[in-house]
């Protein structure tokens, strides 16, 4: 048997039996040598040398790049993790190579010290650290880069562009998206196609039937919406919810000159992990079962809209964290009642569609698709049966110029001037903190002025 020295010649005698062949490996050259060992009838041996071919071609080498994000300083994610990238490169390089004909994965990553993980985890994991990544096929990111023109010309990039709504704010990066030839991939339009829904049938009664097996639709399959495969709703909710509390107890000491247990949970960011930060949301609420909230306060609210959706859940996760009684919209004017004293819990109003619209005329009950088909006939109600009951409104719902909004400023404006200021935070108490559930302008509660990051 021959066997290949790297990178080295070598020489060996071979014996072929009758009617055997020579087989040389593509990744060598074969030199038979002039003379002969042995020959007869039954065998013969040959003198070869072989040496390894020279300048061979290389595998193909696929290249992914992650960004050091820019847009936002406080912004510590990472479209992939150090474990992902080893997954990537184990994947394609374990220890018996890559398959002949198999592109190989090289990550190249930017350094960073703000990132969530360490450079140092990155290059453990197989990466490249460089700020270069020219030469990658595929240039992943959380959020835009803070400069468009830095973006390369004729690449590939995937992250959330927030340009699929026409977001005037962001256009700019759209029109140097097109002008250098780029494919941008937003994690948004990135849909999962739905699977058919199976008719319903009912089964044709066999006694009256000379076909007892038939199966006949009784309605057309509804139409299924596609799946996101990339979503932060949950997380979004979640992390909005960490740092309401934190602007709450910011809000309460400036505002009322009270100190509450609330000022004791860092934003979202300062944390590392979910579960450090639910230990947090934990501790604060045994102090709030123990202390107690100023016996100044009425009784804390928490009103939450979007019911049924991920951020909508997100919030929930966390805000039930706390000791709480949840209650319905119609409960509302009852837990106002018991007027200021001390509180061991605070209260959860999910606020659903129905609870915050009504139709301008017709139908008494709310229709939901109607509601979707024609949201100019409703108005909201959101001001009378659920603003005048609220310290905090975590708004989670979708919202474009076709739909009423939950808020108007004018509604604001009225609630301020019957003397209903009880307000601890909406969207821009905690907006001038630096934090946003959503970063739409004009959104359902119009108190966002300026695009947040």
């Amino acid at each position: 048997m021959l066997r290949r020295a790297s990178w080295q010649s070598a020489r060996a005698t071979i014996r072929l039996t009758a009617g055997q062949r020579l087989l040389i490996p593509t990744c060598t050259t074969f030199q038979r040598s002039s003379s002969t060992s042995t020959r007869n009838d039954d065998y013969r041996e040959l003198t070869v040398s072989v040496w390894p071919k020279v300048n061979q071609p290389e595998q193909p080498v696929f290249t992914v790049a992650v960004l050091s994000e820019t847009y936002a300083p406080w912004e510590r994610r990472t479209p992939l993790t150090p474990t992902h990238i080893h997954q990537l490169v184990q994947l394609y390089h374990d220890k018996h190579g890559t398959e002949q004909g198999q592109a190989r994965i090289q990550v190249l990553v930017q350094p960073s010290a703000r990132r969530i993980f360490p450079d140092q985890a990155y290059a453990e994991a197989g990466a490249i650290i460089q700020n270069d990544v020219s030469a990658a096929d595929v240039i992943l990111g959380v959020k835009r880069p803070a400069d468009a023109d830095s973006m390369l010309p004729d690449k590939t990039y995937v992250f959330f562009s927030h340009t699929v709504k026409g977001q005037a704010e962001n256009m700019e990066l759209l029109q140097q998206v097109m002008a250098k030839r780029i494919q941008l991939m937003d994690y948004e339009c990135l849909l999962q196609k739905p699977k058919t829904a199976e008719h319903s049938t009912a089964a044709v009664d066999p006694l009256l039937s000379p076909q007892p097996f038939t199966t006949v639709a009784t309605e057309k399959p509804p139409q299924l919406k596609p799946k996101r495969l990339v979503s932060f709703g949950r997380f979004a909710g979640m992390a909005g919810m960490v740092d309401t509390f934190h602007a709450v107890g910011r809000r309460l000491l400036y505002r009322d000159e009270c100190s509450t247990p609330f000022l004791s949970c860092p934003v979202s960011v300062m944390h590392d992990t979910l579960e450090q930060a639910k230990d947090r949301v934990l501790y604060m609420g045994e102090r709030i079962a123990y202390e107690g909230l100023p016996e100044s306060q009425e009784p804390l609210v928490f009103s939450v809209t979007g019911k049924g959706g991920s951020v909508h859940e997100g919030v929930l996760e966390i805000l039930q964290l706390l000791p709480h009684e949840q209650v319905s919209v119609a409960d509302l004017p009852e837990v106002m009642a018991q007027g200021a004293g001390r509180q061991n819990q605070v209260y959860i109003c999910p606020v659903g569609i129905p609870d915050a619209f009504e139709r301008l005329s017709g139908y008494a009950s709310f229709d939901r698709q109607d509601f979707n088909n024609n949201p100019g006939d409703y108005r909201s109600v959101f001001a009378d049966r659920v603003a005048p009951y609220t310290q905090v409104i975590m708004n989670c719902v979708y919202w474009d110029a076709r739909y009423p909004r939950l808020l108007t400023k004018r509604q604001m404006r009225r609630l301020v001037e019957n003397g209903n200021d009880r307000y601890v935070c909406i969207l821009r108490s905690f907006i001038r903190l630096g934090v946003c559930l959503f970063c739409i302008l004009s959104r359902s509660v119009p108190t966002l002025l300026f695009a947040g990051s």
